[in-house]
């Protein structure tokens, strides 16, 4: 039997209208009530400030039903509850990623085998922010040790209060900088003072005494206890950091940061760090399968795990690789950019869409997909044949399994400065260097190596991020065509646009300088191209203003003062005709096109060129 797995990720808007108003009065117990952060992220868009507070409390127990106690009056209707009791029955069960940090809905663990399918890693960040460095001083005291007698240690509040002295302290001589282990030691902190303030906020925990059902006045109160042990577990939390920071022993934190003052000179804590496993699948079995696994990274989640690579081959994908310029800031219009450069993108843009309706033309009626930036997805959709799609939006997708030509256009490429808090994040590591260019090598059919000028980051974690984010997600692009299935019968043509080197085996390797389409290629794709500037200038208008700029044009491309085309240009089989229009001392000129026969393309030259003495079609 196999089950999705919806009680870990929240479609609240999968929901039928009604089955929401239901279920808003229970928010709070239901998406808010858990015991891990990632449930600040599960509030449904539109809830109130009072249902954003987290109780950290279990879902079951709080919100649904208790042994011999309360239960939610919707309990046996809930499709929740439903979904709960298929995956408990399943035999397989699909969950999205989150279910490794947030556990999966079993009563009894039976759990013999996790499958991990391509990388996780991306949702593996914790990322907590909210705490105010001027604001730590005032946060509240009262409550710590509950009031039960024989809790409340000596001198516990002085002693927080001295910690959090030091530590604001330590945050201020710092600054807006990544957290230096100096900085903390000069405060007079040690890892061990940290780990017991973390445990002396936790005593200020209080339950907020969230039952099934609970409503009216009861509620309030929970929800507004909900609020104060959200901000208490916010701040053990970011004790518990500083702490661990220290035991490591590195001179600077990639994790914990002070960001730069706001328009009100304030000064917020952000730490960002990797998630651990849920408690109940640590240990288990894990079957992880990725194209593009990356080890450094998988080890950040599984530190244990062992690798094992499989290559496969593709004999019947043929990758032609471009390399050149195809960033966003080649490419992609932006805001407040000065005219002139607005004007080469735009032209480069027309180039990149010129390129991908040749090659589309060229495999007509046969299925093309072109993957590029999302931005400029749509300039792409109006071609015959074309169906577009953009980076880090075609992860798994296998409906361009029966495409003749994928044509990628551009590469993510994350800023140097998110690189620094992505290795932070996940390495506690702060990059050296920055983005340089760096020959690499790109394997040949023919086995050769031949190299190419491609862009990396000086340091390895940074790099080890940029290939995951850029190289990964390009082979992920490039899988969308199934590949290794294609045969003899079905090949797969693959274009990359892009300074990148990936680790397929190429079988053309080009520049753009030679594969920027021309003048004549233009003048096909609108119908028909011919060797005279003159006539060229008559019959587009919208390539040339005069015969001069299209005799200039012509020199600069594919004619350069001679005739080289015959049968076939740039891999585009031609049709052609000779003509001689009615003036005295017109010579004989030539005429090209690729769709229609001799007599459409007679009518269409006729239309700008009404003077047509002569027409004599190969």
């Amino acid at each position: 039997m196999l089950t999705l797995d919806l009680t870990n990720e929240p479609h609240w808007h999968d929901l039928a209208p009604g089955v929401r108003a239901q279920l808003r009065p229970l928010t709070t117990a239901l998406m808010v009530a858990t015991r891990s952060d990632p449930a600040v992220e599960a509030v449904p868009v539109g809830a109130s400030d009072e249902e954003r507070a987290v109780a950290f409390a279990k879902v079951r127990e709080n919100a649904c039903s208790r042994a011999g106690g309360d239960i939610c009056p919707h309990f046996h209707g809930c499709h929740k509850q439903r979904n709960l009791r298929d995956v408990a029955a399943a035999d397989v069960v699909v969950a999205p990623y989150d279910a490794l940090f947030s556990g999966l809905a079993f009563e009894r663990d039976d759990v013999a085998l996790i499958l991990i399918d391509e990388g996780c890693w991306a949702r593996v960040i914790d990322h907590k922010q909210g705490v105010v460095l001027e604001d730590i001083a005032n946060e509240p005291i009262a409550g710590m040790g509950g009031d039960r007698v024989g809790r409340r240690p000596v001198g516990a509040t002085a002693d927080l209060v001295a910690f959090r002295d030091q530590v604001v302290a330590a945050f201020k001589t710092n600054g807006p900088v990544p957290l230096s282990r100096a900085s903390l030691l000069a405060a007079g902190l040690t890892a061990e003072a940290c780990h017991r303030a973390a445990r002396l906020e936790r005593w200020r925990l209080s339950d907020p005494a969230l039952v099934p059902g609970v409503r009216g006045q009861a509620r309030r109160q929970a929800m507004h206890i909900a609020a104060s042990n959200a901000r208490v577990i916010l701040l053990a939390s970011l004790w518990q950091a500083v702490g661990q920071f220290l035991n490591r022993g590195p001179a600077l934190s990639g994790q914990l940061r002070l960001k730069a003052p706001d328009a009100s000179e304030r000064h917020e804590i952000v730490l960002r760090s990797v998630r651990a496993l849920h408690e109940s699948l640590s240990g288990k079995p894990v079957l992880h399968l990725d194209a593009t696994v990356r080890p450094d990274l998988v080890r950040t989640i599984l530190p244990d795990i062992h690798m094992a690579e499989i290559d496969v081959a593709a004999l019947h994908m043929h990758v032609r690789h471009v390399s050149g310029s195809f960033g966003k800031s080649t490419l992609c219009p932006a805001p407040g950019l000065a005219l002139e450069e607005v004007a080469r993108r735009s032209n480069r843009l027309k180039e990149c869409i010129t390129y991908a309706r040749w090659h589309a033309r060229r495999v007509f009626p046969d299925p093309v997909l072109v993957v590029t930036y999302k931005a400029i997805e749509e300039a792409f959709a109006g071609i015959a044949n074309v169906e577009t799609a953009h980076f880090n939006a075609v992860a798994g997708l296998d409906g361009y399994k029966d495409v003749a030509l994928l044509i990628s256009i551009g590469r993510p490429l994350p800023q140097s400065h998110e690189l620094d808090a992505l290795a932070g994040a996940y390495f506690d590591h702060i990059p050296n260097g920055r983005y340089r260019r760096t020959p690499a090598g790109i394997r040949m059919r023919s086995g050769m190596i031949r190299g190419v000028n491609v862009l990396r980051h000086e340091d390895d974690p940074a790099e080890t991020l940029r290939a995951a984010i850029c190289d990964d997600e390009l082979i992920q692009v490039v899988g969308r065509g199934r590949g290794v299935k294609r045969t003899a019968e079905n090949p797969l043509e693959v274009h990359v646009l892009a300074d990148v080197a990936l680790p397929l085996v190429c079988d053309r390797l080009t520049t753009w300088d030679i594969e920027r389409p021309d003048v004549f290629q233009q003048m096909l794709l609108a119908g028909i191209a011919v060797d005279s500037p003159a006539d060229a200038a008559v019959q587009h208008p919208a390539f040339f203003c005069g015969a001069n700029e299209a005799k200039l044009a012509f020199k600069r491309t594919v004619f350069r003062g001679q005739n080289p085309i015959y049968e076939s240009y740039r891999e585009m089989t031609l049709k052609s005709a000779d003509f001689r229009r009615a003036r005295r001392g017109r010579g004989w000129q030539r005429a090209w096109w690729i769709m229609g026969d001799a007599s459409a393309a007679s009518t269409r030259i006729e239309a700008a060129l009404p003077d047509m003495a002569k027409w004599l079609p190969e």
